[in-house]
């Protein structure tokens, strides 16, 4: 095994060559080190991962199952390991983990909120004024009313905001995939993020004085153009994480708010805006694709499925329904 090792750390420093994001790094990393581990475990006694058969990546698979893995999990590790092999010259023909069978999805409606539960976020945010000077509701009001992502959110600086009275729009610098694109920003979108622009020059100045006070050096972040700045410096997605899951648990969701969760919600109430009580028609997948940010309009239209939720409102407004057979 020693040499499977050695394989797989220098595959390792070639993957630190490319232009990974560091979770895409970190992932196949973890993804074939944990194969590997398996493989010692199990007794395989391989000398090369070239010897790896499909036998193994069956047991592998099978594995991986009865660990009760999701299924993007499972298929993701077979990639992985499947770029590995790849690396070290194994022909797609006989690359094991290139010739098996992913695990298929069942395509769900990603997770979101309803129109009650979104009011009440807004309405805790909206509460956390006075303390946190605006900051938690500018931040629920960018994820719900521009579908940004956490990473996205965090990256943004003043100079991309343009705000009107009328109009609005943010420029997303940091897209996945390093695409930018342009989002509107509706009115209350606007109006969400006016107490904290009003607020961060008057805090920053403040974080200023208390440094100087203090006879210390002024952190280079505190005259930095990025739009959310909490006390520590540049506001990380880790804190956004935690600032929305206190927002939910405040307005006592039965669910975990995320950051992603309000995304979702954002391109729920596009394509259905009856069941947010918007009087609007439905944004059309290619706009909502684009502002998503989304590469294939596939990954978007998974939010058109009909949902529980749906199927209940629909009930309500029609009665039930009775299918003769």
């Amino acid at each position: 095994m020693e040499k499977i090792w050695d394989d797989f750390n220098h595959w390792v420093q070639f993957l630190e060559t490319k232009d990974l994001s560091p979770a895409s790094l970190r992932e196949y990393k973890r993804d074939v080190r944990q194969f590997l581990e398996w493989l010692k475990e199990s007794g395989g006694g391989y000398s090369s991962a070239k010897n790896i058969g499909m036998s193994t990546a069956r047991n592998y698979r099978e594995n991986l199952i009865a660990k009760s893995h999701k299924a993007s999990t499972i298929n993701r590790r077979i990639q992985s390991i499947a770029a590995f092999l790849s690396y070290l010259d194994v022909a797609d023909k006989q690359n094991p983990f290139r010739n098996l069978k992913q695990i298929q999805i069942v395509r769900t409606s990603p997770k979101s909120i309803d129109r009650n539960e979104s009011n009440k976020v807004f309405r805790f945010a909206d509460n956390l004024e006075e303390k946190d000077h605006g900051l938690s509701l500018a931040i629920v009001t960018l994820l719900r009313h521009a579908g940004l992502r956490a990473s996205e959110l965090v990256a943004i600086r003043i100079s991309d905001l343009e705000i009107r009275e009328k109009t609005g729009k943010v420029l997303v610098r940091k897209g996945k995939g390093l695409k930018e694109r342009l989002v509107p920003l509706n009115l209350d979108a606007r109006e969400g993020l006016k107490p904290w622009l009003y607020a961060r020059n008057d805090i920053l100045k403040k974080i200023e004085e208390r440094f100087l006070k203090k006879g210390k050096e002024v952190p280079k972040w505190v005259y930095s153009d990025y739009l959310f700045i909490g006390q520590r410096g540049v506001l990380t997605t880790r804190g956004v994480h935690y600032i929305t899951q206190k927002i939910g648990q405040l307005a006592n969701l039965d669910v975990c708010l995320g950051p992603h969760r309000l995304r979702h919600t954002f391109a729920r109430a596009a394509l259905d805006p009856k069941g947010y009580a918007l009087n609007r028609e439905p944004v059309p997948l290619p706009a909502l694709k684009k502002m998503l940010g989304h590469s294939r309009i596939e990954t978007t239209s998974i939010y058109s499925e009909f949902t529980h939720e749906d199927h209940a409102r629909f009930l309500e407004e029609k009665g039930e329904v009775i299918i003769n057979s």
